[in-house]
């Protein structure tokens, strides 16, 4: 309680030791910051009193950027084909059927959904490998990509496609890979087939 009621400021140090005697409020350079590694030390000052450090946090780094990595919790949710998706809508699509093989027709909604969690302000960037199909001018249509970013330390996201006509140059495998921060957490091929296949039932 008694810490509550004065005002503190982040100081910080970087040096080999604590022995210098320069003053709270500088940053004080090491002498051989290549030659030595660096030791970062936090110290939670009380200003007001002009005390000694209440704590002190030592850390032995490799690199300073070490102390940007953050530990996401990536599950991938569902997947396979799902209730058609509003685009507009911030509701996702529910499941219907989680399986990797779909049984598809012109309008089925398919994809997965990942949960992620403790991300909020990074980037997702994800890409859809499709079978080989045309734009409308008749050219090779390109890999779909994108970008979001997550606005949440609770997230879900669903990355997919709804199918359209003709529906025969649609059917094949769909590899829909998505990143997080540059890194790959989530890459899964999902193999359509037609639904009047006699094949289909096939696992």
């Amino acid at each position: 309680m008694y810490l509550k009621k004065l005002p503190v400021k982040l100081v910080l140090f970087y040096g080999q030791s604590n022995k210098s005697n320069t003053p709270p409020g500088t940053i004080q350079a090491p002498k051989q910051p290549y030659k030595k590694q660096i030791r970062l030390l936090f110290y939670l000052c009380l200003v007001s009193h002009n005390e000694k450090p209440a704590e002190a946090y030592n850390f032995n780094l490799n690199g300073i950027n070490q102390l940007a990595k953050r530990k996401f919790d990536i599950t991938l949710y569902t997947y396979g084909e799902y209730s058609s998706w509003d685009r507009e809508s911030k509701a996702l699509p529910k499941i219907l059927n989680i399986t990797d093989r779909i049984e598809a027709e012109i309008g089925t909604e398919f994809g997965y959904v990942l949960q992620i969690k403790k991300a909020k302000g990074s980037k997702i960037d994800f890409r859809i490998i499709h079978p080989p199909f045309n734009d409308e001018q008749g050219k090779p249509m390109d890999d779909f990509t994108g970008e979001v970013y997550v606005n949440s330390n609770d997230y879900e996201f669903f990355l997919g496609d709804c199918i359209w006509e003709p529906l025969e140059d649609k059917l094949g495998p769909w590899r829909l890979i998505t990143e997080l921060d540059g890194k790959v957490i989530a890459d899964k091929t999902l193999h359509l087939v037609s639904k009047n296949s006699p094949a289909s039932g096939i696992g």
